[in-house]
């Protein structure tokens, strides 16, 4: 039992999200389209230079390594460029099932890795190459709502939705299968011959399916019955309007339904584990106990006063603003460096040594960056937005330090008008996938604990959202992994040591100023 359960998992993760470094002998790539491809390719093997882990001592050596792969491994095609921080690659051979020819393919990096988890994603093999995989197919399909409609849509009912629906070439082979919720009698959608679509329908078409079956007045579960008692006093969803977040401000929510007496509810039909919640979410939640709260959940409001006022900063300052304010503040930003990133960001240049600025600025936004690596090398990289991440980052993982403001957002986002709507189906014989019903959950019920997360916003080529959220959290042992907004997995001891450095130079690199403690490591020059 014991062995077949490891390798299950061990199957899940060859199989999964760990990328196309961890592929099997035979894993199949097609081009064009999946019933009739353009060209197969079959995986044998990826092989690492230097070997694992490691890194060149120079760029030059690296290029010398592998123009003697070039030489052998000839056509080979570059996912990336090198730029001058990379010293490794890996290369991939593959197999074309019609010639019998090896077909090869190189990526760059920074250094080899011990674990090269998700470094080379299974999307992102040149050529326009697709994994022959239902889950790495599943976005391909093109099914979610942002897929099929345009950016930020409202529909005024669920029939300008179908409307738009049916006017998509994208989906018409789903189109009869979505007018069975327009039936006199409304009933599950069947879609024909779509086995092949299991889990986009399920995750993807599965966000307008469920809100447009619960206007329409199937059973959707005791969730939506006790959201109807709730919030719009038992008179129903019938003839609700319905729109689809485009932004990634939205988090959780999938699409939004207005009542006809104006009543604003989101519709989660994500999972509860991984997802990314957002600052509306979660403001969304204060809003309502500051409205519609009993007074149980209103005293939240006072016994978790100093995260609603965190929240509320970053609900109503910029995306720019709010990180560099907050640094300044708890002193590991100078003023000075908070400006020089703003006019980085105006300027969109690509180097601090575009701009004029002192040593002890530059030195400071050095060692930002140098905290956060990027890829640099990108057409639209910006200094300034790569420095505004790292500050971001810094910021984030100062207020997840306080497991109360964890606690307290988690306690507001299920207090928010949000229900929890997760559909069903099933793979028949004939191949058709059958809508058989829906969960739902109201108040919603999403558990573990939140932490801010700046890394799907704060990148180093824009500032695209708010902070968001993500489901990781503290324990009070001090020994169990914490989850930060870098993605690494530090015990909480580790956590405040590092914290700790950041307050007080005499643990790391810091060093006290007129303007607050900077992140520092070593001199720089300016320019000019």
């Amino acid at each position: 039992m014991m062995r077949d359960l490891i390798n299950i998992i061990t199957t899940l993760l060859t199989e999964g999200s760990r990328g196309l470094l961890y592929r099997v002998t035979g894993d199949k790539f097609f081009r064009g389209e999946r019933a009739k491809p353009v060209q197969i390719l079959s995986f044998i093997k990826a092989q690492y230079f230097p070997k694992q882990p490691g890194a060149y001592d120079s760029q030059e050596e690296m290029l010398n390594a592998y123009e003697e792969v070039e030489i052998k491994s000839k056509g080979i095609l570059a996912a990336n460029k090198p730029n001058s921080q990379m010293r490794a690659f890996a290369v991939l051979t593959l197999t074309d099932e019609s010639t019998k020819k090896p077909v090869y393919f190189v990526r760059f990096f920074h250094e080899i890795k011990q674990d090269m988890t998700g470094q080379w994603k299974n999307n992102d093999l040149p050529g326009g190459f697709q994994l022959d995989k239902a889950t790495s197919l599943k976005a391909s399909y093109a099914l979610k709502p942002t897929d099929i409609f345009a950016a930020n849509t409202r529909f005024p009912t669920v029939f300008a939705l179908l409307a738009s629906f049916k006017a998509s070439a994208k989906v018409k082979d789903f189109v009869s299968g979505m007018e069975m919720l327009y039936l006199p009698t409304p009933t599950l959608p069947i879609f024909t011959s779509a086995g092949e679509y299991y889990t986009a329908i399920r995750d993807d078409l599965g966000e307008i399916i469920g809100p447009v079956a619960m206007i329409q007045g199937l059973d959707v579960g005791d969730g939506a019955k006790a959201a109807d008692i709730a919030l719009t006093d038992g008179k129903g969803w019938s003839g609700s309007r319905i729109s689809f977040p485009s932004g990634k401000n939205n988090g959780l929510v999938d699409s939004y339904i207005v009542t006809a007496n104006g009543v604003e509810v989101g519709i989660s039909s994500k999972g509860e584990k991984g997802a990314t919640a957002s600052i509306r979410n979660v403001g969304d939640g204060i809003k309502f106990i500051k409205t519609k709260g009993s007074n149980a959940q209103k005293k939240m409001l006072e016994t978790y006063a100093k995260s609603v006022d965190i929240i509320s900063e970053i609900s109503n300052s910029s995306v720019i603003d709010f990180p560099l304010k907050y640094g300044i503040k708890k002193g590991f930003l100078s003023v000075n460096a908070a400006a020089a990133i703003t006019d980085l960001i105006s300027s969109g240049a690509q180097s601090i040594e575009e701009l004029e600025m002192t040593p002890d600025v530059a030195n400071e936004l050095t060692n930002l960056m140098e905290s956060k690596p990027a890829k640099t090398n990108l057409l639209n990289y910006g200094a300034g937005y790569h420095a505004l991440s790292a500050v971001a980052r810094y910021v984030a993982d100062d207020i997840n330090q306080d497991p109360e403001f964890g606690m307290a957002c988690l306690k507001f986002l299920n207090s928010s008008p949000i229900i929890q709507l997760h559909m069903s189906v099933a793979k028949n014989k004939d191949n058709d996938v059958q809508v058989t019903g829906f969960k739902s959950k109201y108040p919603p019920n999403f558990k573990g604990t939140v932490i801010l997360d700046p890394g799907k916003t704060y990148t180093s080529v824009a500032a695209s959202g708010r902070l968001g959220f993500a489901y990781n959290g503290y324990t009070s042992d001090p020994e169990t992994p914490v989850a930060t907004s870098t993605g690494s997995k530090r015990t909480k001891r580790d956590f405040n040591k590092d914290a700790a450095a950041v307050a007080d130079p005499a643990l790391g690199s810091s060093k006290p100023r007129d303007s607050g403690r900077q992140l520092r490591k070593k001199s720089r020059p300016a320019k000019g």
